[in-house]
């Protein structure tokens, strides 16, 4: 066998994902344009926009920062277990009873709803390397080798339904779902064996359910912890609330590594850029100005972009409907004051209303760095005062100029006009007819 051969093999699937411009490249994901979305019926529109948009990703600053982090967490600890051939086949035969691993603990990838974490841990999907196979000389099989497992976390509630569909060849002829202490001891030798270097968890929002939430979901945590892999798992931010109310210990375990992913500032080339970005996708049925309405798009969302997706996706439903094959800011503004936008609407208010009651449930539970504090800062004193000037001038207008303006924004719907009120000789001639129809049906 040739000198380190794993381990080359190995190490090789980490070549040249340390450059930011080749991670950006490997990343970013533009649909096609959509020239024209006439043939598209009014119930359709909206689930086409969304799906659209869905599939657009344009990596930030932050972002790409965060998958560098994260393929170096991976390589780094690639490099301490595979120092040599030697001591990956001695841990490839070592049974996995009595097959020890480094407990690890996790980053915890937190943020607001709707910022992109998921859209983040896909895109390192999309950049860590496809599971390739592993030949060894000494008449082994090819063995599968995998750079990272993600598992959705969902409804699932046992850490052995998340790793069966990473061990389910490991047990053989058994198809049988393993105890959890026995899947802990699996989970790790097969992680080992097929060269996992880190463990991505998403939807973990999913587990937060019930009264006794936050001791399924520490033990969860646990017993990755246990298969001595780094992981990463993705959390909002009233999630990670609950590990915050956990003992001392349990906190500095599972929370000693805080990631926050932000909204990008409104004034940053991010947000233009990804703006932009969805302006090619949608092509001409989106006639905004994007430099000039950036920053109301960003008030309307807070910079989310999962509500840029539901905001743009019912303003082409609301013009669909009424037969207009495109959008401006009216669509825009109209579907933001719509009932089916109200918890958005609700959550991008508070989120930009600083030190109120509503706004608490969106604080960043973990001290954020001074940049990015006085970004939010600085994005949350510039709506402040544009709600503050709006008010001062309707409050200096004439009482004729704020009629006008309140029936411009809500037109009064029409009514009956008031029947006139009958007279004696006709309130007798109705009764007498009343009368005579009553005694004709005898």
């Amino acid at each position: 066998m040739r000198t380190n051969h794993i381990v080359n093999t190995l190490a090789s699937r980490f070549s040249n994902l340390h450059d930011l411009k080749t991670i950006k490249k490997q990343v970013t994901h533009l649909p096609e344009r959509n020239e024209t979305m006439t043939g598209f019926e009014p119930y359709q529109i909206k689930s086409h926009v969304d799906r659209q948009l869905r599939d657009l990703y344009i990596p930030t600053e932050q972002d790409l920062n965060l998958l560098q982090k994260f393929v170096g967490v991976a390589k780094d600890h690639h490099e301490k277990t595979y120092p040599s051939d030697i001591q990956y086949l001695q841990g490839l035969y070592t049974s996995y009873k009595h097959f020890e691993a480094q407990q690890q603990f996790p980053i915890c990838l937190t943020g607001p709803a709707g910022v992109g974490k998921t859209s983040l841990l896909s895109a390192l999907d999309r950049l860590l390397p496809s599971p390739t196979e592993l030949h060894i000389e000494d008449g082994i099989g090819p063995i599968r080798l995998c750079t990272h497992w993600h598992m959705q976390a969902q409804a699932r509630a046992s850490f052995g339904d998340m790793v069966w569909p990473f061990i389910e060849q490991e047990l053989g002829e058994n198809k049988k779902i393993p105890t959890q202490s026995r899947a802990v001891g699996i989970s790790s030798k097969t992680a080992f064996k097929s060269g996992v270097a880190l463990i991505v968890v998403d939807e973990m929002q999913f587990l937060t359910q019930g009264h006794s939430a936050h001791a399924a979901i520490t033990k969860l945590l646990y017993q990755l912890s246990h298969i001595g892999k780094p992981f990463v798992f993705a959390a909002n931010y009233s999630l990670c609330s609950i590990l915050k109310r956990r003992p001392e210990q349990d906190r500095q375990r599972l929370l000693s590594t805080p990631v926050v992913l932000t909204p990008s500032d409104p004034d940053s080339m991010d947000w233009v850029d990804y703006l932009r970005a969805v302006a090619h996708v949608l092509g001409p049925s989106l006639q905004i100005d994007i430099m000039q309405d950036r920053h109301s798009l960003y008030h309307l969302t807070a910079g989310l972009k999962r509500f840029v997706r539901q905001l743009l996706g019912h303003s082409y439903q609301l013009a669909w409907q009424k037969g207009q094959h495109h959008i401006t800011m009216e669509e825009v503004k109209a579907a933001y004051d719509h009932t089916e936008y109200s918890v958005s609407r609700e959550q991008a208010q508070a989120m930009l209303s600083p030190h109120s009651y509503k706004s608490a449930e969106y604080v960043c539970p973990f001290p954020l760095p001074k940049t990015k504090a006085d970004a939010l800062l600085r994005t949350q004193k510039n709506h402040y005062s544009e709600q503050l000037i709006s008010q001062v001038q309707q409050n200096v207008l004439l009482k004729s100029e704020k009629k006008v303006l309140e029936e411009t924004k809500a037109p009064k719907p029409s009514t009956r006009p008031k029947r006139s009120k009958l007279t004696a000789d006709e309130l007798r001639q109705a009764n007498s007819r009343r009368l005579n129809q009553g005694s004709a049906g005898q």
